[in-house]
């Protein structure tokens, strides 16, 4: 065969990618094509096997990954290693990616489909990551220091992701299902965003129960006996979750309807002049929390503890009107739960009461009552 350029051997053998634009691996492919200048009629096998060997022999080798990996195209001459991966699955779509299942003949919604199925059952399952278990075991850890690594480990995550949140508070809001900002952010309404959380809220209670169910049927136990099991199991669950968060005063953060806090407003600015002390779910504050017990804890949507005083602004899609006719107040409805107007009104009650044992006096203000909330202190 004829004596070739670099540029030539390239482009008869385009899987040696090797980056001609840099001196020494140019010099190295051109010792290459001279000395082996009789075999280059033969396959890419052949060439690939005696290309290997030659730049072993200058003390380049080329490491056993593909070229997904920069390390791949570093030992070829290349300063841009991502930039070529990059450009490589733009021209190469990999089997996790809708492009790749469409070039053979799938439609997107089912390419969209097997992309998803190919990366959870090839890529996701085959990965171990820090916060699994498997991945200390694996590095030859014993499985009590395995278990130390991972809580160190998401010990490092959690403080980081707090830091986070704590310069961007909106963060967290968005990141949590049970946080209104999470649905809205979605373009969901704050109407749906909250039935979507309630609906979540009743999901994983369901999931709770029945994993606790299962356990006890694992146990051996009977259906009637393992759900009774399981019910004691979620209650005294529920009692430790609660009594943690009396303890840390950890309530979470409630966040009140923006007809609530157009409501609250007047009586917000005349006590931040005053500088009264007050609680209200906005984006600075914090709901007022009562709790009862060690089982269970009352929000409310407005109070200065100072004048021992609280405020329930009621939107009448789910507090019924104690207004209403007779025939309206049996034809309502909650808007989320579906439950009557008795049933909420029977709870409504029931956190009242708690208030006032508390010395709490509670005013109830429904959104179709022409006042203003200033009037009310």
């Amino acid at each position: 065969m004829s004596q070739i350029t670099t540029k030539q051997f390239l482009e008869l053998f385009p899987k040696a990618k090797l980056n001609i634009e840099n001196r020494q691996i140019n010099s190295i492919l051109q010792q290459f094509i001279i000395k082996y200048n009789y075999e280059l009629d033969k396959s890419w096998q052949t060439i690939g096997k005696l290309l290997r060997k030659h730049f072993s022999e200058n003390e380049i080798f080329f490491p056993k990954c593909n070229d997904m990996k920069p390390e791949f195209w570093i030992v070829r001459g290349w300063d841009n290693p991502r930039e070529k991966i990059s450009e490589l699955c733009k021209n190469k779509p990999l089997p996790h990616t809708k492009e790749y299942w469409i070039k053979k003949g799938f439609s997107e919604a089912d390419a969209k489909i097997k992309g998803l199925n190919y990366y959870h059952t090839s890529t996701v399952k085959n990965r171990l990551l820090p916060t699994q278990l498997e991945y200390y075991t694996n590095k030859g850890q014993s499985p009590e220091e395995a278990k130390i690594s991972l809580r160190k480990e998401q010990a490092k995550r959690a403080d980081k992701l707090v830091q986070k949140e704590k310069a961007n508070p909106e963060l967290r809001k968005r990141r949590l299902w049970n946080q209104i900002e999470y649905y809205t952010n979605k373009g969901y309404s704050e109407e749906i965003g909250y039935q979507l959380m309630s609906e979540k809220f009743k999901e994983r209670n369901l999931q709770t129960m029945k994993k606790l169910t299962q356990k006890y049927l694992d146990k051996g136990q009977d259906k009637f006996t393992a759900l009774e099991s399981a019910q004691k199991d979620y209650k005294k669950r529920a009692k430790k979750t609660m009594k943690t968060r009396i303890k840390n005063k950890s309530f979470g953060w409630q966040k009140a309807s923006k007809q609530s806090l157009e409501f609250f407003k007047p009586l917000m600015d005349y006590l931040d002049k005053e500088n009264i002390e007050y609680y209200v779910g906005d984006e600075t504050h914090q709901e007022y929390f009562i709790a009862n017990g060690i089982e269970y804890f009352y929000s409310y949507d407005f109070c200065i503890p100072s004048k021992k005083l609280i405020i329930e602004y009621n939107g009448e899609h789910v507090h019924p009107n104690t207004k209403m006719s007779k025939e309206d107040w049996n034809d309502w409805k909650h808007c989320w739960t579906k439950e009557s107007a008795d049933k909420c009104r029977e709870k409504e009650l029931v956190k009242i009461e708690i208030a006032k044992e508390r010395g709490f006096k509670v005013i109830e203000i429904y959104e179709s009552d022409k006042i203003s909330s200033k009037e009310l202190i």
